[in-house]
């Protein structure tokens, strides 16, 4: 596979690499000097009504045992700072000295699905709920993966065809990944009552501090310490 052609629905890569197997790496198109038309190819590539989104990783990856459990798996909490990007939880921030991969990566797609989806969110307003469960503070609190999606295609199921062919105008949101009050706002209070039970819950005043203290360079460093010390 060494031919680039025509790619449905997504943009075509900019170099297809054989390797000894049967796979290949995909060269895609990414921001920056060395392709700078990349902003308009995209703004019109999503314009199109058969663009399909596919999200592969977020900055970072790390192989595991495939019987590894997606609800017990612990990693180095230091591994949360390796790599950088848009959409990354704050597992980690608080010093911790481990965490979940698995829902480390739920939560990174969440974040991102507030970032873009935000303004659909009074057109299907379990979206809010969904938003919430997959980002929650709390990690044990998350959906994984698979939860989120037999439960999102579930509600689309029960979804009128009026409201599944509602046309709605899409912008990216900061705000939107800052907090969760900005998409809940969107919504009428009856919508607000009928999806609560899923809204993530106030952060907590230890939280709060603990926040507070890992401002500073020193209060983090200090707290990884105790925290790695205290096993907490």
């Amino acid at each position: 596979m060494s031919e680039k052609g025509p790619f449905p629905c997504v943009l075509s890569p900019v170099a297809i690499l054989d390797t000894p197997s049967d796979l290949s790496f995909l060269a895609m198109p990414i921001p920056g000097a060395r392709y700078a038309e990349f902003p308009n190819l995209l703004d019109e590539h999503r314009r199109n009504d058969d663009a399909v989104y596919a999200f592969i990783d977020f900055g970072q990856s790390l192989q595991l045992p495939p019987d590894t459990s997606i609800t017990d798996c612990r990693r180095p909490g230091d591994e949360t700072c390796i790599a950088m990007n848009l959409f990354k939880p704050l597992d980690g921030n608080l010093g911790e000295p481990y965490y979940n991969p698995f829902s480390y990566d739920v939560a990174a797609l969440g974040f991102l699905f507030r970032y873009y989806f935000s303004e659909a969110v009074p057109a299907l307003p379990a979206l809010a709920a969904l938003f919430d469960r997959m980002t929650d503070y709390c990690p044990s609190r998350r959906m994984t993966a698979q939860e989120a999606l037999q439960w999102f295609e579930e509600v689309v199921a029960q979804l009128s065809p009026g409201r599944l062919e509602a046309r709605v105008t899409l912008d990216c949101s900061f705000e939107a990944m800052r907090d969760e009050a900005f998409y809940w706002g969107k919504l009428p209070a009856e919508d607000r009552v009928q999806w609560c039970e899923y809204r993530t819950p106030p952060r907590p005043l230890w939280r709060r501090l603990l926040g507070f203290i890992a401002r500073n360079r020193l209060g983090f460093r200090m707290l990884c310490y105790v925290r790695e010390l205290l096993q907490i």
